[in-house]
């Protein structure tokens, strides 16, 4: 089908077309801003506010230690039989799916789906730290959540400690290095989701607008057809 056979078409179905590029409109709107209806009196009967694409990141890192800070001591007055199985260090890769599982994400779930949000935990390598890096729709948000993911996860392993009897100056101690960083603003996404939205209902309308005439053509070709036949009986 050429250019011209093309614009023909569209032109010939121009209202079609034009539904299409106002539902474009209205959906590419739409994906940028909610719209509210007025309920409470104190609001306007109809208002908009721009809805949130931006993904935004936010880190905070646990230490594993041992009691009394060790990790501030040159050595280590311990003896043979209390040494651990895993140094630190490998304990935070254990720990990190510690904190990944289904018993700990469930406790941020809400808030994690109020920020459109996810978690990831990883170790950093050959050092007793875990990175856990919280994402969302939510500068603030992101930032709550991490904050709690790290308190949950330290009363987790508190709690298991102290319901297993393990004595204190065995257990493993986790703290917190700072607050929740400064969220970044990972990428944005607007421009992209509100061009789709926006090209969407044209394609369907132009899918549609060729369908029919496909059609009307073949109805053409079989009246054209039968009038033939009848001509040449």
């Amino acid at each position: 089908m050429d250019l011209g056979r093309i614009l023909s078409v569209l032109w010939k179905r121009r209202s079609l077309i034009f539904i299409g590029i106002i539902a474009g409109i209205a959906f590419s709107f739409l994906s940028l801003y909610s719209v509210n209806l007025g309920l409470d009196a104190t609001k306007p009967f109809l208002s908009h506010e721009p809805r949130s694409q931006d993904i935004f990141k936010t880190t905070i890192r646990l230490v594993l230690d041992e009691p009394g800070f060790g990790l501030g001591r040159v050595v280590h007055p311990r003896s043979v039989e209390r040494e651990r199985t895993h140094e630190l260090s490998e304990l935070a890769a254990v720990y990190s799916y510690l904190l990944m599982s289904d018993q700990l994400t469930e406790k941020i779930a809400p808030e994690l789906e109020k920020i459109n949000g996810k978690v990831e935990a990883s170790p950093v390598e050959k050092l007793p730290i875990i990175e856990v890096s919280v994402s969302g729709n939510d500068p603030e948000g992101v930032r709550d959540v991490a904050a709690k993911t790290a308190a949950n996860f330290m009363d987790y392993v508190m709690s298991e400690q102290v319901k297993n009897q393990i004595p204190p100056s065995d257990r493993t101690v986790i703290r917190a290095i700072g607050e929740p960083s400064i969220p970044t603003q990972e990428k944005s996404r607007k421009a992209e989701i509100a061009f789709v939205f926006f090209i969407l209902p044209i394609a369907g309308a132009s899918f549609l607008a060729f369908g029919l005439e496909n059609i009307r053509q073949g109805k053409l070709s079989e009246d054209s057809g039968s009038g033939m036949s009848s001509g040449v009986a």
